[in-house]
Order: C-alpha cells, then sequence, then structure tokens
C-alpha cells in the first residue's frame, strides 16, 4: 500500500438480537503498538453490539494515522453470559 491514504476501517458484525442491554463491544485499535503491547485501555470500545440484530458495518477512522501502524479487531464482553457474534469484512478504505 506504498503512497496508499487510507480514511477509514470497515468491519461486519452479527448480533443475533437488538438488546437494551450492553453484553458485548466491538473492540478496535489502529496506531504504533506500544512497547509493552496492547491492553483493554488500548482499544476503542464505543460501539455496542446488541444495537442490532443481523450484520452491521461499523466505520473508524484512521485518516490521522501515517506509516506502519498495527490494526487489532475484536470483541470485549461486558456480562459474562452465554453469547455468539461474529465479524467479518474487515475493510481499509482508502481516501478518494
Amino acid at each position: 500500500m506504498d503512497g496508499t491514504v487510507v480514511e477509514q476501517v470497515t468491519v461486519d458484525v452479527y448480533s443475533e438480537m437488538n438488546s437494551a442491554n450492553r453484553m458485548s463491544e466491538v473492540a478496535f485499535f489502529a496506531g504504533a503498538k506500544p512497547d509493552d503491547g496492547l491492553s483493554e485501555a488500548d482499544f476503542n470500545r464505543d460501539n455496542d453490539i446488541e444495537d442490532h440484530s443481523g450484520w452491521k458495518t461499523y466505520s473508524y477512522s484512521v485518516s490521522e494515522l501515517s506509516g506502519e501502524i498495527t490494526l487489532a479487531i475484536g470483541m470485549n464482553v461486558v456480562w459474562e453470559n452465554d453469547i455468539k457474534r461474529f465479524f467479518d469484512n474487515v475493510t481499509v478504505v482508502e481516501e478518494e
């Protein structure tokens, strides 16, 4: 991706049900990896996965970053319960 300017990263997340309860969150990190590794506090966890049922695309701006970066996407569980979430179609979106 030499010379390419990346504007955002998107990820599709599947939730079986819409719920008013916050049970899990998308955990997103993009940037320089800390020397001592990533910790929970390094991740953006603003997006509640239970805000929909079915598939939903979440977008994260990375336009302020440059050079080589670390990208990590996962799930933070807020309540310990039996839930399934699926992540797919992680896309790096180039600037137009």
